[in-house]
């Protein structure tokens, strides 16, 4: 018997399954549901994209950058290096899967050293090093191949700058520590997108694209290579 009916409960779809009765929100608690979800919509809306893309740059040791990254963020990490801030520039980048034999480059490293002197009139002392693509986390494999030329190069400086790519700063710094541990000290600088506006991102299908995309990401690396952070 049904306590709750004082009936039969009936079953159906060969006893698998069972009608019962269960409680429903009322037309208040409808109210209070509708005011919660849009409430942490709005939250959501509003601090995702601050908390995926904090801006936290240290001063001295080496400041690291993608290849592949604008032409305005290039700029940017030159002057840094240019006025002192860092005392070595590093560039990063994958193989070139396309277009390689009509480019006299190996990988985006290569091509972003080059695309710097162009922009910079020459003279930016830059390191291309390059990163195997496809076999983890683009972050964590950026960070294995800089810690791994580093140790080949001179050694490991105290701090670290990773100029990221919109919105993925918080994990970048994520899955560089990891890498390093916690002798090295990582910061970040949190580049700006040029194809949406960080403050209304959902307005942009590129925006929804990245944020999502980044999300994503950053629980993949949390979960796979992620400790507390400093």
């Amino acid at each position: 018997m049904d306590l709750q009916s004082g009936r039969k409960s009936k079953s159906f779809f060969f006893g698998l399954l069972r009608w019962r009765m269960l409680p429903a929100p009322g037309p208040g608690g409808w109210l209070v549901l509708g005011t919660l979800t849009l409430v942490a919509s709005v939250l959501f809306l509003t601090r995702i994209y601050p908390f995926l893309s904090p801006n936290r740059p240290l001063t001295g040791g080496a400041l690291v950058i993608g290849g592949g990254a604008d032409d305005s963020a290039l700029r940017a990490a030159a002057t840094l290096l240019g006025n002192g801030t860092y005392e070595k520039l590093i560039v990063i980048g994958t193989p070139i899967s396309k277009g390689q034999v009509l480019l006299p480059y190996q990988s985006d490293a290569e091509l972003g050293v080059d695309r710097l002197q162009k922009l910079m009139d020459g003279g930016v002392p830059a390191s291309p090093v390059r990163m195997e693509n496809g076999k983890s986390d683009g972050c964590f494999a950026s960070a294995k191949a800089t810690h791994d030329w580093m140790q080949a190069h001179g050694g490991i400086p105290s701090n670290i700058t990773v100029f990221c790519s919109p919105a993925s700063s918080r994990r970048c710094r994520l899955a560089y520590s990891a890498v390093f541990g916690a002798s090295v000290h990582i910061g970040m600088i949190a580049g700006a997108p040029i194809d949406y506006d960080p403050q209304r991102w959902w307005i942009s299908s590129a925006g929804v694209r990245d944020v999502i995309n980044q999300c994503i990401a950053y629980g993949y690396v949390r979960v796979g290579y992620g400790r507390p952070e400093r």
